[in-house]
């Protein structure tokens, strides 16, 4: 296990990739509210994600087990917003995150949870490190806190360097089709 670790751990310093995180919300007129759902993107785009052509994984309460997603916990009660816990309008800065926990898939396991008091390193279901996130405003901080791309809104939340991409997260050959 510790072998395992440690290897992990060096291939994240030879080889980076790196991703960033985004909270994507989309309006739906004929229902009148709005669909809250997570983003990985490649952090060298500098045009509007593509929220239509790009997996998005839903904001959920639990994703243990084979439940794909991403959990986010508050520093304040989760029932601040209707639309969920970690959804911020009024700021591009994720500081009141304290958990962020994301399952992304089964078939390899990529599922790492975030601590704000673990300074957000990527840690795996058996204590492993895949690397680390920092909380991160899109683009930077003098620009716009949201962007908005069609009928989405986006909020970057996290920068995740790691030796995973978002390509291999979205990809095409392991099960996603857009």
């Amino acid at each position: 296990m510790l072998l395992g670790y440690l290897l992990v751990s060096l291939w994240a310093l030879l080889i980076s990739a790196d991703f960033d995180v985004f909270l994507v919300v989309k309006t739906l007129p004929k229902l009148d509210s709005n669909h809250l759902s997570w983003q990985i993107v490649d952090p060298n785009r500098h045009e509007c994600p593509d929220p239509a052509h790009t997996r998005l994984f839903d904001s959920k309460g639990d994703v243990s087990g084979n439940k794909l997603g991403i959990r986010c916990e508050p520093t304040y009660p989760p029932l601040v917003h209707p639309l969920g816990p970690c959804l911020w309008f009024d700021t591009s800065t994720p500081r009141d995150i304290t958990l962020f926990e994301m399952h992304l898939s089964e078939m390899p396991k990529v599922h790492y949870t975030l601590y704000k008091n673990g300074n957000w390193e990527m840690i795996g279901l058996y204590g492993e490190s895949a690397g680390h996130c920092a909380p991160a405003p899109w683009p930077a901080p003098v620009d716009p806190p949201n962007s908005q791309c069609g009928d989405y809104g986006l909020w970057r939340k996290f920068r995740c360097y790691t030796f995973y991409t978002a390509d291999y997260i979205n990809s095409y050959e392991r099960g996603w089709h857009p």
